[in-house]
């Protein structure tokens, strides 16, 4: 029986499991709204050194950039996340969404440290799944262009 209602679950609601697409509206985030202009998502981990990297290459192009640029922490306890970054404090405007059972890191389709997504107007307009050579460049390129497929 159980079989059966996950094969119908997978029938009859293959978007809930699927993982988002460039050019599809954003899955949704606890407390923030994400529907006007460009915004910048970054799943992030306080144990993962490349995202330390990534965040702050992500300061400076908000920063120049004036964008939001929201912060998911993914399957941390939220005391562990706080004192991390008490000494490592948040881009300065940056918002900070604790997801500590990896909820929207599912429905995001994050697999990897650190995912970036680029939306525009709630759209995602780019996926960044790593931190790399060109990282910076990459996003500050795909900021502010018309993505759409």
């Amino acid at each position: 029986m159980r079989a059966l209602s996950l094969l119908l679950l997978s029938v009859l609601a293959p978007s809930a499991w699927a993982d988002p697409i460039i050019g599809e509206r954003a899955p949704p985030l606890p407390g923030q709204e994400l529907t006007s202009g460009e915004i910048v998502v970054d799943f992030f981990a306080t144990w993962c050194a490349p995202c330390h990297e990534a965040m702050a290459a992500l300061d400076e192009i908000a920063t120049r950039r004036g964008l939001k640029l929201v912060v998911v922490d993914v399957g941390e306890p939220p005391d562990r996340v706080q004192a991390w970054f008490a000494q490592h404090p948040l881009p300065r405007g940056a918002e900070l969404v604790l997801d500590a059972r990896a909820e929207a890191s599912h429905r995001w389709g994050q697999k990897r440290f650190p995912t970036t997504f680029v939306l525009h107007d709630g759209v995602i307009r780019h996926i960044n799944r790593g931190f790399g050579p060109g990282y910076a460049r990459r996003l500050d390129g795909w900021i502010g262009k018309d993505l759409t497929p």
